[in-house]
């Protein structure tokens, strides 16, 4: 089926959003690549494999339990917006569609498959209600994150180009804020998209819920960045406090909140804000990768591995029970 005007992407399989990436995507692959490429020619890979073999691999471990706990943590954020949507979620049910979409979703820009995926593991419900769900989960994610990253680069660091990076983070945080404070706003935004009919799930969580979830996602930044910050500890042991190697982690995953669409498979924005800002604390470039690409493998590539058992098996059972197209 194409895409009417106005359709919400929920009602999109993933096979065709897939087969209709713009040139715009490519050009973001590529930019991403150049990022890479660039952030490549910044390191010696003698001294990458240096790093790896003197980190403190007590560290790594550590940050590998805060794997399971950050995806325990995704899926319980996931059910507490869900419930708003279908009051019965289980938590294992929010688990299996979180992964199975990571699963799909991390391989196109900016996540974007994730609005066609995840409301298709969805085990109840309409599809284009998710999508719009997944939607509001984005932008409660985004305040507080993005507003203590830009406390921390006013007070900690000095990066280049870190004047314009606080005066995005905080456009993008009040921005995004707006609507969860004012959901009426939110109401007349997506009216021209005709969306407006989905947003009734959004009037079952009161002001006290808004704030809890904004402050849940705010906190599940704070351990991811946590968990960041143990990776680069265990790179570069003893160059700087957990408290600002954390804040360091926190605004190199603000970057890429900031520019999603700039990364390939998630990767590219990430390493190179890295480098850039673990170099304000005297990091070296080797050792900043050796954490990013780590926290990839940890937090992108291993939920990925389970979320593909997740998505191969789904499909089956939803083809068929059809939507009904609520």
């Amino acid at each position: 089926m194409s895409e009417s005007p106005g359709r919400p992407p929920g009602e999109d399989s993933t096979s065709s959003i897939l087969r209709r990436v713009p040139w715009t995507a490519i050009f973001r692959f590529a930019l991403a690549g150049a990022v890479l490429f660039l952030v490549g020619r910044a390191v010696d890979l003698p001294e990458m494999s240096a790093a790896l073999a003197d980190a403190d691999w007590r560290l790594v471990a550590a940050a590998a339990v805060l794997s399971a706990v950050q995806l325990i943590a995704r899926a319980a954020l996931w059910q507490w917006l869900g419930r708003s949507v279908d009051a019965v979620l289980t938590l294992t049910e929010a688990l299996k569609a979180y992964v199975g979409s990571h699963a799909v979703a991390v391989w196109t820009p900016g996540r974007v498959a994730d609005y066609a995926t995840r409301p298709q593991l969805m085990p109840r419900g309409s599809r284009r209600t998710w999508a719009v769900a997944v939607a509001v989960e984005g932008l409660l994610q985004y305040p507080v994150p993005l507003a203590l990253a830009a406390a921390a680069a006013g007070s900690w660091f000095d990066f280049v180009g870190a004047g314009w990076f606080m005066l995005a983070a905080v456009t993008v945080a009040v921005f995004s804020l707006a609507p969860m404070v004012w959901p009426p706003l939110l109401q007349r935004i997506v009216r021209p998209f005709g969306f407006q009919d989905r947003l009734a799930f959004l009037s079952r969580l009161g002001g006290p819920q808004r704030l809890g979830l904004l402050l849940a996602h705010g906190a599940r930044y704070a351990l991811l960045a946590l968990q960041f910050g143990l990776l680069a500890a265990a790179m570069a042991p003893d160059l700087a406090p957990q408290l600002l190697l954390s804040a360091a982690a926190l605004i190199t995953l603000s970057f890429k909140l900031l520019l999603p669409l700039l990364s390939f498979a998630e990767l590219g924005i990430r390493e190179g804000a890295a480098v850039l800002v673990f170099g304000a604390l005297g990091i070296s470039a080797e050792a900043a990768l050796n954490a990013s690409l780590l926290l990839y493998f940890l937090n992108v590539l291993l939920p990925s591995a389970v979320g593909s058992l997740v998505w191969l098996r789904q499909p089956r059972r939803l083809s068929a029970h059809p939507e009904s197209g609520r």
